[in-house]
């Protein structure tokens, strides 16, 4: 029998996770879930936005069982996602700001661009290289 840890809503006293053991039934239940919603996908034409998809899903359900998301969080995630999408208009967009605090941003660039010797992390402004620095006028 396997363990996860439940988020056990009554017990936000700081004293750390509940574990809960799962059952192998519902193991294969959730796992035919997640073989459901992939196979969804199967009749995709656009091959990368599958691959995207399926991984989507994948991670989000396997984030769902190993924290054994309560249905009171989810509520609470979806009503985050909710009162986000209501304040984001034309100037200010929350989800690229959730996607800063959350780091995914960042993710995304590192995992677009290759690091050279000399230059700064890329960052969405640079990177910077060396040579750019030793002629940056003085003030």
């Amino acid at each position: 029998m396997a363990t996860y840890v439940n988020p056990d809503p009554a017990r936000r006293d700081g004293t750390g996770p509940v574990h809960r053991e799962v059952s192998p039934e519902q193991r294969a239940i959730e796992q035919r879930l997640v073989d459901s919603v992939v196979a969804s996908f199967d009749a995709c034409a656009d091959a990368r936005l599958k691959e995207l998809m399926v991984g989507l899903v994948r991670h989000l359900h396997s984030f769902i069982r190993e924290v054994r998301l309560t249905e009171e969080e989810w509520g609470a995630a979806i009503n985050f996602l909710t009162r986000a999408g209501h304040i984001t208009d034309d100037v200010r967009q929350e989800f690229i700001l959730l996607s800063d605090t959350l780091g995914a941003s960042m993710q995304t660039i590192n995992v677009n661009n290759q690091s050279y010797e000399g230059a700064t992390e890329a960052t969405v402004f640079g990177p910077f290289f060396g040579p750019f620095f030793e002629s940056w006028p003085e003030d």
